[in-house]
């Protein structure tokens, strides 16, 4: 395990020195080299975590730090940057901003994207054990009851559900407004295995996998247990799940948990409850999709225009249309896409005129294309190394690659161990604790179900 390298314990100083030096060089705590490329779990690196936190945010995110005196610190970084800043110590939590900031203060008034949902899941609030916490999210994952995460993460103590978005600019109140709206309701589909109704704000850090939740044990490390990487939802897709149009009654719901905290609900309560629940699944399995698809679309047009330093020019009128097509799929009007396809524009070096905008979205509105992922690749000329970054635009090589990846990945455990490999290492420490305990070679062997020749070989390693 890596700790960074002001850790005093590590000279023989006491706990005191090292919290003293920990809040007087804040800005100097980095992680070591090696640990960014420790293994967080489902194949993921604390460095691929941050890429899959702010490959497509810009600005600043909050890094905090929280001691074992409930004594916090808190630096602002450039999203690139946030990485190097992590510590990882028994002592010390870390969290990091999951949206991104104009200026390095972390408040509403200073949110830039907001590129996720996310519910923290705290089993204990309800009584239940993380195992059975685990089962029901998952029941719920099975049965779109709610949608699939684009990673669940283990923080030691319960669960994060994280949902990606094709990133969105947190300047209007009325935006910020709906993302609280949104992150309320998802935390109420999961008041039961104990979603926690104080930490849906937009400003908030969770904490980074990889780095101990010294809570409970210097051996309990956050850890990512599924991850589903091209899994990107639009911001739209939860705007038209919570419009009222859907049908889902909000009010009624929180009226009947707030009931039920008090005493049992009616027989007719119950059925409206059910009833409620009934349709959010119809509306998940109807709504995220094809939407979901078209996101992750759209992100990768905006990272190709990124890895091209975002100089497009002799692609920027064939970008624009592929990625008004996108958005056609996912907004309600016409201006709205007007709205969506401005953004873009303003991403590239050089922008269009407003003119040529408006004549993309007036054809892509009236006339809807569809394209192949092969025939999006050649319009564009997206090259091997430009798919490696991407998530849906890849033709069939870099998807062999990704295949071939994860069935390596899922053949081994934390510790890089296929089952065969792990499997001979358990043999070889149960035969030396058996030796320990003064059995001979032979029972050994008559023990284990191998051979005297194999009892004899382990001993000696």
């Amino acid at each position: 395990m890596g700790l960074f390298n002001e850790n005093a314990l590590l000279n023989g100083e006491t706990l005191e020195s090292e919290r003293e030096i920990f809040y007087k060089n804040i800005e100097k705590l980095k992680i070591l080299e090696e640990d960014l490329k420790k293994p967080v779990g489902c194949g993921l690196t604390i460095e691929d975590w941050f890429e899959f936190l702010f490959d497509l945010q810009d600005g600043y995110a909050a890094m905090f730090y929280l001691n074992l005196n409930r004594e916090v610190g808190q630096r602002m970084y450039k999203t690139f940057e946030a990485k190097k800043h992590v510590v990882i110590s028994e002592f010390i939590h870390c969290y990091v901003s999951m949206n991104s900031f104009y200026f390095p203060k972390r408040t509403k008034k200073a949110l830039r994207k907001l590129g996720f949902f996310y519910i923290d899941v705290d089993p204990r609030a309800v009584g239940i054990t993380k195992e059975e916490a685990l089962k029901e999210i998952r029941r719920k994952i099975e049965n779109n009851i709610i949608p699939k995460p684009s990673a669940l993460v283990d923080s030691g103590g319960g669960y994060y559900i994280i949902y990606k978005l094709d990133p969105v600019f947190a300047g209007s109140e009325k935006v910020v407004n709906l993302f609280g709206y949104i992150e309320t309701f998802l935390v109420d589909m999961l008041a039961d295995v104990g979603g926690d109704d104080n930490a849906k704000d937009a400003c908030r850090v969770l904490r980074v996998p990889g780095t101990i939740n010294c809570k409970y044990s210097a051996d309990t490390f956050v850890e990512v247990i599924e991850f589903n990487r091209g899994l990107i939802y639009s911001f739209q897709d939860f705007v038209k799940l919570m419009n009222k149009e859907s049908g889902f009654d909000l009010d009624l719901w929180r009226k009947l948990k707030e009931k039920r905290k008090e005493e049992a609900l009616t027989k007719q309560e119950e059925k409206q409850q059910e009833k409620i629940v009934k349709k959010w699944t119809s509306i998940v399995k109807k709504k995220f999709n094809l939407p979901s698809l078209l996101a992750a679309r759209a992100v990768d047009y905006k990272k190709i225009t990124i890895l091209r330093g975002r100089d497009v020019e002799g692609f920027r009128n064939t970008m624009l249309h592929l990625y008004s097509l996108t958005q056609r799929g996912l907004v309600g009007t016409q201006e709205e896409l007007e709205l969506k396809v401005r953004e873009m524009n303003d991403v590239f070096k050089e922008s269009m005129p407003i003119s040529e905008v408006k004549s993309i979205v007036k054809n892509v509105w009236k006339k809807p294309y569809k394209y192949k992922t092969k025939t999006i690749v050649k319009k564009l000329k997206i090259t091997p190394e430009e798919q490696r970054h991407l998530i849906t635009l890849i033709e069939q090589d870099e998807k062999n690659i990704r295949n071939n990846e994860k069935r390596r990945n899922d053949r081994r455990n934390d510790d890089g161990l296929t089952s065969r490999e792990q499997g001979k290492i358990d043999v070889i420490n149960q035969v030396k604790a058996l030796k320990q305990q003064g059995l001979k070679q032979v029972q050994i062997a008559e023990q284990l179900g191998i051979t005297k020749g194999t009892v004899s070989k382990y001993l000696k390693l």
